[in-house]
């Protein structure tokens, strides 16, 4: 039997192989004489060449591992209220919690004013997380207003109130993802609350823009597909408009969103190579087959 000298890769060569980062010129000898063996048969040429062929063909297929993405967050929720009453008494006040840190956010703040005659509420609510590989993000958030005596307000200046969920993302490679939210608006048809969630990027079109379908009716919205290598901005928000009078009336969101690679299809030139290796190893078993 022809001795097969091993095939010795420069030490440069370095392939990226799932889930680990492999340097080709230090591969265990084990896999080199695996590969011996299966090749032991053919001249010493050939044999090289299917060995270099079957090698590089397993490289070629390989799942590559995932770049990180790079992502910046701004989470928060905020009330806004201010009104005068019949009497010309003026009550306001503000509240807001936020964070640009990844993980989990849980916030909760009420918003009052009052006066001797009439009082207003702001409510806004979150909880979501963010984990730190960017490729995962969900939680719910919502927004209520509600009034004592709203026939004794006479001018509300504000009734505002948000929570949301701002993340920019910085992505390598075309990135699938994955979108499944709820949302939730109540109150009269002109209080202008309102739910929605958005994904924008260098295209003009969103690859991503949901909200309900009606006042009163649970949306159930799930969508997919491709972001392209760039930077997008994802938000959702469940709002109440600044400098827009509401007494009554509630917004809500839950939503998962989820981002993974996309599976790579192999080039042409790699089913070339995995071909020209089967078929020396089927030449190399019927040359053993023939010598039985």
């Amino acid at each position: 039997m022809t001795r097969v000298s091993p095939v010795h890769f420069p030490s440069v060569l370095r392939v990226r192989l799932s889930p680990y980062v492999v340097n080709a010129a230090r591969t265990p000898r084990t896999v080199c004489r695996l590969v011996q063996r299966m090749m032991g048969a053919f001249p010493r040429r050939v044999a090289s060449a299917g060995m270099c062929t079957i090698v590089f063909a397993f490289v070629c297929a390989a799942p590559v591992v995932a770049d990180p993405i790079q992502i910046t967050a701004q989470r928060g929720v905020h009330g806004f209220v201010s009104f005068e009453d019949a009497d010309a008494r003026v009550a306001h006040n503000t509240v807001g919690q936020g964070t640009s840190d990844l993980g989990s956010f849980a916030a909760n703040v009420d918003v009052d004013a009052d006066t001797a005659l009439a009082g207003l509420t702001v409510t806004a609510t979150q909880q979501s997380t963010i984990e730190a590989d960017g490729r995962h993000l969900f939680g719910s958030g919502s927004v209520s207003i509600s009034s004592r005596n709203p026939e004794s307000i006479s001018v509300i200046d504000a009734s505002q109130g948000n929570s949301d969920v701002e993340v920019q993302f910085v992505l390598a490679r075309p990135t699938a993802f994955h979108f499944d939210g709820t949302f939730f608006v109540s109150g009269e048809a002109d209080d202008n609350l309102f739910a929605q969630a958005f994904i924008e990027g260098p295209s003009i079109d969103r690859p991503l823009d949901a909200f309900p379908i009606g006042r009163g009716v649970l949306s159930h919205v799930v969508r997919d597909g491709v972001l392209e290598a760039g930077t997008f901005n994802f938000l959702i928000t469940a709002n109440a408009p600044l400098f827009i009078p509401n007494t009554a009336g509630n917004a809500t969101f839950q939503f998962d969103l989820r981002l993974s690679d996309v599976a790579a299809t192999p080039e042409p030139a790699s089913f070339v190579l995995m071909a020209t290796g089967a078929t020396l190893l089927a030449r190399r078993r019927r040359m053993t087959a023939g010598t039985l």
